[in-house]
């Protein structure tokens, strides 16, 4: 949650950079024979991912949002699922349903995509540091 508040504009800018630049990238990868299997494992990760946007962003910031000044919190499964409710009221509006999925996959995607480059980040500092002690 903190990383979403203060880290905003990453979030979103490389969520949408992602979400239109990977179809792309599936295309070009699917017209070499060798980029078949990346391409199609990579498009079912996408696909996954997209279909998965909205509960993990209701589960990760929306619970947050809601539950963070509560003294007693509850057990973090029930704070899920209470936050997941209102995704399920907004799947009855239609215009809103609509901008409020697309939202909720740029979060989602550039969310990963900085989880990714973090880890990735970290290892290669935690290698470069036990390469100094070696």
């Amino acid at each position: 949650y903190e990383m979403s508040t203060t880290k905003a504009a990453a979030y979103w800018g490389f969520g949408a950079l992602t979400l239109l630049a990977f179809p792309i990238a599936f295309i070009i990868l699917c017209i070499t024979v060798i980029g078949i299997p990346v391409a199609g494992l990579s498009l079912a990760f996408y696909i996954l991912g997209l279909a998965l946007a909205k509960v993990f962003t209701y589960s990760s910031l929306v619970r947050e949002l809601i539950f963070r000044h509560t003294k007693k919190r509850l057990h973090p499964v029930a704070e899920t699922v209470l936050a997941v409710l209102p995704a399920a009221i907004i799947n009855l509006i239609p215009v809103i349903h609509g901008l409020v999925g697309f939202a909720c996959a740029i979060y989602t995607i550039g969310y990963v995509c900085l989880a990714i480059f973090d880890t990735v980040s970290s290892n290669k500092t935690v290698k470069a540091e036990e390469a100094k002690t070696e």
